[in-house]
């Protein structure tokens, strides 16, 4: 009986295994139009044997008699539907394919559906180039991939390619047509657009000359005299450096004189060109560059002093002092008859017209019953200190620049004490001392390592009266 029992068990089993692997998938769906442009709806009715639904469902999508790939939509288990977005019209190939991950099963139908619900815009306007050797290049202004296109070139040739080149056998005058239409048959537009083209034959575009602008701030800009988007730039800067830019523009390390070349060639290696001429770099690294120092009197709080900080050389100046009153003169003095805050600026231009620069800078006006007057001087000057630089016959600060220390000292009729300060550009005191007298000389060594890079003034004050007597500028570098 056991022997029995466990037979009927094997029994059972071995149906049990053969039913498992009898288990079939059974691939069933259509694909219709939804009635929006391009838009497909998938209805999948794929099943296993046993009658469940299929664990996976996929459905391809490939171009009609190219077989190129278009894309594909996967359905959700249990979800019989999805839709599917083409943007061609077209005939299309599709595979629908189910697996069952239980059973293992695997199933697929194919089939074909055409798309012809695409909006399209016939328009036949085209461009084209004419390059060298008598190639002519050609587009249409709005390629569509719904179009089919008839090229006719005007010399009895024809194209049904989107975008050709064609050869002519000579230079001339020719009338080229483009014609477009519906290749998939969804409407009924076409469109032909003919024009008149000249052909050169133009056989020497690759022209290498150039030129070169040497800056004040170092850089170089290289420009080729006739730039052509179809070749091909190599710049050889004559110091080992070298560039594929069309336009570019190189710090050289040091002034002196270079050789710089330039190689063209057009992309379907029919010509070709090099020059090369002599670069002279100067590397001027001192671009002139506005600046002032505005600050009140010490004893009248209706006069300003403006001290010029300009660099450059060969300058002229315009100033605009913000209240419709403009000067051409280095040194103006100009005077505001009512309140309010103006914005003096300076521009300056040097003469060669290499550069230009504008600084700014606001006051404000307070006493509209006296005025106000702002007096232009030279660095290091106001009209109260005439006098006292005349006592003082001598006065130095070195090094200028520094990075480290800076010396001062004064000669002359040195009977009095005298004090410094050093003051950033904004008037705001960094550091105040008392300079070291001995007969008729004043000196002091100061320490200036922790000030930031920059430009700072040293004012030399009398101990006594407290007036400034002397400004001195010096660049921290």
């Amino acid at each position: 009986m056991k022997k029995l029992n466990t037979t009927l068990a094997f029994l059972i089993m071995l149906f049990m295994s053969g039913l498992t692997y009898a288990q079939t998938c059974t691939a069933d769906a259509t694909v219709n139009p939804t009635g929006n442009p391009g838009e497909v709806e998938i209805i999948d009715n794929s099943t296993t044997s046993s009658g469940a639904a299929a664990t996976y469902s996929w459905v391809d999508f490939y171009h009609g008699g190219t077989w190129n790939y278009e894309g594909s939509v996967n359905l959700q288990p249990n979800s019989n539907t999805a839709v599917y977005q083409f943007t061609q019209n077209g005939t299309y190939n599709y595979y629908i394919s189910v697996q069952d991950s239980i059973t293992n099963c695997f199933d697929s139908i194919s089939g074909t559906i055409t798309i012809n619900t695409i909006a399209v815009n016939c328009d036949a306007s085209f461009s084209y180039y004419d390059t060298i050797f008598n190639q002519t290049y050609f587009y249409p202004n709005n390629y569509d991939p719904n179009l089919a296109y008839s090229w006719d070139f005007g010399d009895g040739t024809y194209s049904n390619v989107p975008y050709p080149y064609h050869t002519y056998n000579s230079p001339g005058t020719y009338t080229a047509c483009l014609t477009v239409w519906d290749a998939n048959g969804g409407s009924n537009c076409a469109d032909t657009i003919c024009e008149t083209i000249t052909v050169t034959g133009n056989n020497n575009n690759c022209d290498a000359s150039f030129n070169y602008l040497d800056t004040i701030n170092g850089d170089t800009y290289f420009l080729p005299n006739n730039y052509d988007q179809n070749l091909s730039y190599w710049w050889d800067f004559g110091d080992g450096n070298s560039s594929s830019n069309p336009f570019p523009s190189h710090t050289y390390s040091s002034p002196g004189t270079y050789t710089a070349c330039l190689t063209v060639w057009d992309n379907l290696g029919s010509c070709a060109d090099t020059v090369c001429q002599t670069v002279v770099v100067t590397n001027n690294n001192v671009p002139c560059d506005a600046n002032f120092y505005l600050f009140q009197d010490s004893t009248n709080a209706n006069v300003y002093y403006i001290w010029d900080l300009s660099s450059g050389s060969n300058l002229s100046y315009s100033w605009d002092f913000g209240d419709g009153t403009v000067s051409n003169q280095q040194y103006p003095t100009h005077t505001y008859n009512s309140q309010g805050i103006f914005t003096i600026c300076l521009t300056i231009t040097d003469n060669a017209g290499n550069c230009s620069d504008t600084y700014c800078q606001s006051i404000e006006v307070l006493n509209k019953a006296q005025g106000t007057t702002i007096n232009i001087v030279p660095f290091g000057q106001t009209a109260d200190l005439a006098e006292e630089e005349n006592i003082l016959t001598d006065v130095k600060l070195f090094p200028n620049p520094t990075s480290s220390t800076i010396n001062i000292t004064l000669r002359g009729s040195v009977s009095a004490n005298y004090n410094y300060q050093i003051i950033d550009v904004m008037g705001n005191q960094i550091t105040l001392g008392e300079l070291n007298s001995n007969q008729n000389v004043a000196s002091k060594e100061i320490s200036v390592e922790q000030l930031q890079q920059g430009v700072y003034f040293v004012q030399i004050i009398e101990s006594t009266n407290k007036e400034k007597v002397k400004t001195l500028k010096f660049i921290k570098k």
